[in-house]
């Protein structure tokens, strides 16, 4: 049923429990996977990497409760077909199709997060390349001015010195 957790995979709604219940592993091994994956990073929201592994994990369980949806949604339509919209089994399986909608919507706009903390990561990251830039040139530049300072300074001593004055 599924080539690999990283990879894309469809659910079988022939038998739509086991189908569930194997869909419900994948996101559960993908969640594992992000946490030995950021587990020694400290606070990976603010590691590129653990960023990355984050938009991993939440692609591969977006993908996975896509398809759940969408299975349900079969399998409301079969029901509602044979007992009616109002059977105790197309209502269960409404709540269900809610529920995992409720639980995609939350982690399409964690997803959406996360990529928009990456893109903000990596414009951080030129912006203080730019700040050390700038801060470099005038480091130097007021190294010169105390150089400068010092020559003179030590040419002065040197005349005060000979001269006496």
């Amino acid at each position: 049923m599924s080539e690999n957790i990283g990879g894309k995979w469809t659910l079988d709604i022939t038998d739509l429990r086991s189908g569930i219940t194997e869909a419900n592993r994948l996101i559960r091994v993908a969640d594992s996977e992000f946490k030995a994956a950021a587990a020694g990073m400290g606070d990976w929201t603010k590691n590129a990497d653990g960023l990355t592994a984050k938009i991993k994990s939440l692609n591969t369980i977006v993908d996975v409760q896509e398809q759940k949806v969408s299975a349900l949604k079969q399998e409301y339509a079969q029901v509602a077909s044979e007992k009616g919209a109002n059977s105790k089994a197309a209502q269960d399986l409404e709540v269900k199709i809610n529920n995992e909608t409720a639980s995609l919507n939350k982690n399409k706009l964690e997803l959406e997060k996360t990529q928009s903390a990456l893109n903000n990561f990596g414009n951080e990251t030129v912006d203080t390349a730019k700040k050390q830039e700038e801060l470099k040139d005038k480091t130097e530049k007021l190294t010169e001015k105390v150089n400068d300072f010092a020559k003179k300074a030590l040419v002065a001593v040197t005349a005060y010195i000979v001269t006496g004055k």
